[in-house]
């Protein structure tokens, strides 16, 4: 991509994001989900800092803490859910709450089905109140997650 079309789509960008304000009817929620040193950092950086700040917001999950736990596993997701003519970052999301109970074995496949089925029903009530969901999964693979991972380290 050229600079000159860089600029352009940055122009876009930042025009579109001033008419969802403007509108005040939708929100736009933006996941990245990866594994460590994928780019979910350096894409919020680099595409998101062209955006006007005041209506763009990034949310980064950890593990959950107590008081998340003493709650239904979508509660901490509620809480960052952007208002309308806003841009709201997931960085990392409510997807963690299936993708590392599976790869731990820490949830029986009975919890995990209701989990999966709970979170297609959160989205389609997204979408019903007029948030826009894009969802991104950043692959790479182990030779390269070392490689950053050593660099990160050194």
């Amino acid at each position: 991509m050229t600079n000159k079309q860089l600029v352009k789509l940055r122009e876009q960008l930042f025009s579109l994001q001033n008419l969802l304000y403007a509108e005040g009817k939708h929100a736009l929620l933006v996941v990245l989900q990866g594994m460590d040193t994928s780019g979910k950092d350096g894409i919020i950086r680099h595409v998101f800092s062209f955006t006007n700040p005041q209506g763009c917001n990034v949310k980064s999950f950890k593990s959950p803490t107590e008081e998340e736990k003493l709650h239904d596993f979508l509660w901490r997701i509620y809480a960052n859910l952007p208002e309308k003519g806003m841009i709201q970052l997931f960085n990392r999301s409510h997807y963690e709450d299936i993708l590392f109970p599976v790869v731990h074995h820490l949830l029986n496949k009975k919890t995990i089905s209701e989990r999966y089925q709970v979170i297609n029903k959160f989205e389609e009530h997204l979408q019903y109140n007029n948030t826009i969901v894009l969802k991104f999964y950043l692959h790479i693979s182990k030779k390269e997650q070392k490689k950053r991972l050593d660099a990160r380290l050194n």
